[in-house]
């Protein structure tokens, strides 16, 4: 008993001393690690990019030139024909009639002819006796003349019912790709109506842009000659084709005309460049990209990641030191430009030793302090796209695409 009654206060005091105890101060965590990279100054191949639409170099509607009922569907479609290829037969006994009635009806009109002729001679020989008038034999050669023009009209009915019969047997009109027949087999067809298919020769392509006032302005002042005779002797201008599904401008192709007039609805001007085609990987009526070149100039880069945005606009994170000589990071508002592969030109904002931050932003916010790390930084650019000017229409303009 005299034992419980000391150990009893003893577990007291413990237990008090040990909740009295303070709990140690929480470490501060370290500092997040940041990329970071001194901005790029480099030579730049400038372009200018604009959207275009793809066009065969020849397209046709293959169009009924008489009436009837469609008889036979002679083609597959998505294939190549030829020039003159049968195509469509469209039924041929009525015209087939109208050739035998035009025959029969040349035959007697040349039975008449020769009835007219006989008595022009008989009547001839009489006159030369003094056995006949002047006036029978001008009757006669009158006679003879109007079966001879008779001959002729049914001559020209006869070369048009046979030309109507060829064209019950719809030819192509140029060699090309050929669509699906738009009409089928036992349909009534008027002269000219309706569109039975359509035909593209697709070994060229055209490639139709538009071209914003400023720059068509500063094209003709560079090049006085482009719009005089003198136009086909300068150097053509080289554009480059990439299809919505291409990153690379792998194909090469010119310009070959622009329109007569500049467009006032939209302050643009229309430009046709050419391409050749020999895969027919290219297809009419795609939406492509084209650019152009445009010299080079030195820009500054960072990398495109590194660059943010909210609503005061874009901007950078550069480690610098702070009051406390700790590294830190500040907000730097920049002026951009094009992309160009992973980078972002940068017009003003940033100067040659700033160290921009382009990996670990996630938590970032000014004044934090931060460790930077060198680490490898993205390939620089091979190319860069020139600045658009801002005075590029709305409805189609030029436009800038990642290199």
């Amino acid at each position: 008993m005299q034992f419980h009654r000391f150990l009893i206060p003893l577990l007291t005091i413990c237990v008090c001393s040990i909740s009295c105890r303070k709990p140690d101060a929480p470490q501060a965590p370290p500092p997040p690690q940041v990329s970071v990279m001194k901005p790029l100054k480099q030579e730049v191949t400038n372009y200018l990019f604009y959207n275009g639409i793809t066009r065969g170099v020849k397209q046709t509607e293959v169009r009924p030139r008489v009436a009837g009922y469609l008889e036979k569907v002679l083609f597959k479609a998505d294939t190549q024909v030829a020039a003159g290829t049968p195509l469509f037969v469209i039924d041929q006994r009525p015209y087939q009639v109208a050739v035998a009635r035009a025959e029969a009806e040349l035959k007697g009109k040349d039975a008449t002819v020769q009835s007219a002729l006989a008595n022009l001679e008989r009547v001839k020989k009489l006159a030369v006796q003094q056995a006949a008038s002047e006036q029978e034999l001008i009757d006669r050669q009158a006679a003879y003349d109007l079966a001879a023009a008779d001959v002729q009209v049914i001559q020209a009915e006869l070369n048009e019912a046979k030309l109507n019969l060829t064209f019950t047997e719809v030819r192509a009109p140029i060699a090309g790709r050929i669509s699906r027949n738009l009409v089928d087999e036992g349909t009534l067809l008027r002269v000219n109506e309706p569109v039975l298919a359509t035909i593209v020769n697709d070994d060229q392509i055209y490639v139709d842009f538009q071209v914003s006032e400023a720059e068509f302005l500063d094209y003709i002042r560079k090049n006085p000659d482009s719009r005089t005779a003198k136009a086909s002797e300068l150097e053509p201008v080289v554009v480059e084709l990439a299809m919505a599904d291409e990153a690379n401008f792998s194909r090469s192709g010119r310009i070959i005309s622009g329109d007569n007039t500049v467009d006032p609805s939209t302050a643009t001007f229309g430009v046709r460049g050419l391409f050749e085609n020999p895969d027919k990987q290219i297809a009419a009526g795609l939406y492509v990209r084209i650019r152009t070149l445009m010299g080079t100039t030195v820009a500054t880069l960072v990398p495109d990641v590194a660059v943010q945005a909210d609503q005061l606009g874009k901007f950078v994170y550069v480690a610098t030191k702070n009051k406390d000589g700790k590294n830190a990071v500040v907000r730097r508002s920049v002026e951009t430009g094009q992309l160009a592969g992973a980078y972002r030109r940068i017009v003003s904002g940033v100067e040659p030793d700033d160290l921009v931050v382009f990996n670990g932003l996630t938590r970032l916010q000014p004044e934090m302090v931060v460790e930077p790390l060198f680490d490898p930084a993205p390939p620089p650019p091979a190319a860069l796209p020139t600045t658009v000017p801002t005075t590029l229409p709305t409805t189609q303009p030029a436009t800038t695409q990642p290199e």
